[in-house]
């Protein structure tokens, strides 16, 4: 018997969705990753945290980095996951606060990303967006970052550029227009 794969298993726990979707980011797309899903579906968010785990550990190492940090929403519980499943400190961040079109991390957190390695976790990538906010929110705490990790690179970067690794369990582009 055939192992199934990571895009397989979300279509059959219905997770692609296929109609006419708006994104975060403005593109429109007939293809939809709805990430909500997975996260309501205790099976499957521990087979997706499960699987990430495994892909971490190969591509990025056990020892490469001290903290996962996720932004808010999706990314955050997925960090956390990922962070007590790893053994990891864990921080998170979150859209707002001072800096304008940037990402903040709360005092808490702080000592967490400090002059740190870390890896950052998001669910879905789509433009990249979110990243570039949490590197801009975070970026005078001066950590490293070392990887970026997600469940779904729909690889519409754009112009989009982050020095560092981006590793995800699908690497399959959605059409957006």
């Amino acid at each position: 018997m055939s192992e199934i794969t990571v895009e397989e298993m979300l279509d059959r726990y219905g997770v692609i969705e296929h109609g006419d979707f708006v994104l975060s980011s403005g593109f429109k797309t007939k293809k939809y990753i709805n990430k909500h899903k997975i996260y309501r579906n205790r099976i499957l968010f521990h087979w997706i945290v499960t699987e990430l785990s495994k892909m971490i550990v190969e591509k990025v190492g056990r020892n490469t980095y001290d903290t996962i940090v996720g932004p808010e929403h999706g990314g955050m519980i997925l960090a956390s996951a990922l962070a007590f499943h790893l053994d990891k400190d864990f921080a998170f961040t979150l859209e707002g606060g001072s800096r304008k079109g940037a990402h903040y991390i709360k005092d808490e957190y702080k000592e967490t990303v400090t002059n740190k390695r870390i890896l950052i976790v998001d669910d879905i990538l789509t433009t990249g967006g979110t990243i570039e906010k949490i590197d801009r929110g975070i970026g005078y705490l001066n950590p490293t970052v070392v990887a970026i990790v997600c469940i779904w690179n729909r690889g519409v970067f754009g112009d989009f550029f982050y020095p560092t690794e981006i590793h995800s369990l699908v690497e399959v582009s959605i059409e957006t227009y």
